[in-house]
């Protein structure tokens, strides 16, 4: 039996997870579900987790890490107390869970729990992966279902927050909590940049209750209603069922609940009545903030409540190849046809996974627009670096996080479009590569420093180079979309900047850009050999700068829709060429400043 006392926090920094299991402890039979399979006698436990909007499975032994070494490798000073007793150090050392280094079972003899923190390490490349987190993407993780990420400040109707949202606790949605915050403080008992678990909310006799838990297992609220304080009598502590005791778990006041805390996760479950299909595609960033022309469709059968989902992959299966660039999505849903909108994602602060959107819709289609904001963290080493540095000393390590990488990649498709900008990259990219093998034969070192990342994973340059070679990221051949239903669309001298352009730089100077590399190619199968020299000449600073501003930003997003319809399906498509000219406030590419110098041009005409 799962209980909420059972966790407690061990030597790793992942509290969020802990706070993430410990809310779905509290609905009967989640945690069973995740633990798919098992043999207690050979100790071999399989798991299931939701990764990037399908279920994944991992499997692992029983053998957990100590906080102790082994009774032959202990240090010299220690086997001096415990000469020739192997068994009695074993006892004090190596027995129960209070000798395991990671996360623990309140239950010496338990271990579903360190079992399933394994697991979790293990999916995403090992424990350190796991450190620092969003309690409300862990539970994405273990439920399937969507975290939407809610501050107290912005709830202006509490009492209907309330009874709408927090009362369907364990039913409907889960809620977690926490404080903001970059530098650690308490405030009454609650630490902030800490995760909290929300386990029920109660109204007696016209007041309400919050039952909260620290995955720490102790460090309780210290204000009203915490343990040993004046509110309690005999009556209060029979009708709450509570009892005190050290254990993490405090009662506080709907009202001390959304003025201590700042942050509330709630998550919403789905039963088996849902039906849910997804997207994925690989799209080029732009640098200028405006919306892709590839688009989403949803096609909507029957009338009821629509759940739209918006994200993007999860990098901490493939911590450190992410790159140097970080990602903001944004979207808006609108019927076919129509200009006005229907909704809009909310952007989150913390959370940047994924946006998403609730509402209520006709049978019909609707177009989802969606636009990538990127940042470039220009102190963040490249792909080509991270590979240049780490496959030499843990290849086995390096190849397994590059796998992730490749798979979570070769989910998506790529318009033909947006292709063409991709394509563009990679021309970009293999000139680089030969100006670093060049400056690596002129210096004398070994080639494979200066090699790039290759098709080992996805996106970026080695995506576009997989691409322009007809073939999807992970070998995946590259299929069209929607076949018959794709409006191309020319790029707008409008469009602000492209992705595959350096910043500043304009398409007629990437044009000529395009034909000095045809005539450098060329000179290079001549073999002319002053090319070579003042390739080799070369200033290495300019050679910097050029990597340092240029913009190369690839993203994989999908679309997932969750609804009680059976007939529910999702396409891809590209958007004619009159939406490109219509006005829209939330598009700064396409502003009235835009059009009146159109409209210069058409009186200049006249």
């Amino acid at each position: 039996m799962v209980t909420i006392g059972d966790i407690h926090q061990g030597a790793t920094g992942d509290c969020w997870l802990l706070a993430a299991i410990t809310t779905i402890t509290n609905v009967s039979g989640l945690v069973e579900k995740i633990c798919v399979a098992r043999d207690e006698q050979v100790g071999v436990y399989g798991f299931i987790f939701m990764r990037d909007g399908e279920w994944i499975s991992t499997i692992v032994d029983d053998q957990l890490y100590l906080r102790t070494r082994e009774y032959h490798d202990a240090d010299w000073y220690v086997k001096a107390q415990f000469s020739g007793k192997e068994k009695e150090y074993n006892q004090t050392f190596a027995k129960g869970s209070e000798a395991l280094l990671f996360a623990k079972c309140e239950d010496k003899s338990e271990t579903w729990l360190p079992l399933l923190e394994k697991a979790y390490a293990k999916a995403h490349g090992d424990y350190g992966a796991i450190e620092g987190g969003w309690t409300g993407e862990g539970v994405e993780d273990l439920t399937g279902g969507v975290t939407s990420e809610l501050y107290t400040c912005d709830i202006l109707d509490k009492d209907r927050f309330w009874k709408e949202e927090l009362l369907q606790v364990n039913k409907d949605f889960l809620f977690a909590a926490g404080i903001l915050g970059s530098v650690t403080e308490e405030r009454s008992g609650i630490i902030s940049g800490h995760a909290y678990s929300v386990l029920k909310a109660r109204e007696v006799k016209g007041k309400r209750f919050v039952l909260v838990r620290n995955p720490w297992g102790s460090t309780e609220w210290t204000g009203p209603w915490s343990d040993g304080s004046k509110e309690w009598t005999a009556e209060w502590m029979t009708l709450l069922e509570h009892q005190f005791g050290d254990d993490g778990a405090f009662w506080m006041s709907y009202d001390d609940f959304v003025h201590k805390f700042s942050q509330i996760d709630r998550t919403r479950l789905f039963d088996p009545s849902w039906t849910v299909t997804n997207r994925w595609i690989q799209v080029p960033v732009p640098w200028a903030m405006e919306y892709s022309p590839t688009r989403f469709e949803i096609n909507v059968t029957t009338k009821g409540h629509v759940v739209i989902v918006l994200s993007q992959l999860d990098h901490r299966y493939f911590r450190g190849l992410a790159g140097q660039y970080s990602f903001n999505l944004h979207f808006r849903v609108q019927k076919e046809g129509e200009t006005e909108y229907i909704t809009r994602s909310r952007s989150n602060v913390g959370m940047s996974r994924s946006v998403n959107a609730e509402l209520e819709l006709e049978p019909g289609k609707y177009i989802v627009i969606f636009k990538i904001t990127g940042e470039k963290d220009r102190t963040a080493p490249t792909k080509d670096k991270v590979v240049r540095k780490t496959k030499k000393y843990n290849r086995k390590k390096f190849l397994q996080i590059g796998m992730s990488c490749d798979l979570a990649f070769a989910k998506a498709t790529t318009e033909p479009e947006d292709e063409e900008v991709i394509t563009e990259m990679a021309a970009r990219a293999r000139k680089k590569e030969k100006e670093r093998a060049k400056k690596a034969k002129a210096e004398g070192t070994d080639p494979s420093e200066h090699e790039g990342a290759g098709a080992i994973w996805g996106g970026g340059a080695g995506a576009a180079a997989a691409s322009q070679q007809g073939r999807g990221v992970g070998g995946r051949p590259s299929k069209p979309v929607a076949s018959g239903r794709i409006t191309k669309r020319k790029q707008s001298s409008k469009s602000g900047m492209r992705a595959g352009f350096r910043e500043g730089e304009t398409a007629d100077e990437e044009e000529e850009g395009e034909e000095v590399e045809e005539g450098e190619d060329k000179e290079e199968e001549e073999g002319e050999e002053e090319e070579e020299e003042e390739e080799e000449e070369s200033d290495s600073d300019e050679e910097d700068d050029d990597e340092e501003n240029y913009w190369d930003a690839v993203a994989c997003v999908g679309l997932r829709v969750y609804a009680q319809d059976k007939e529910l399906a999702v396409e891809v498509v590209h958007a004619p060429d009159e939406d490109s000219d219509a006005l829209d406030q939330d598009d700064p590419a396409k502003d009235a400043a835009g059009d009146a110098e159109d409209d210069d041009e058409e009186d200049n005409e006249e």
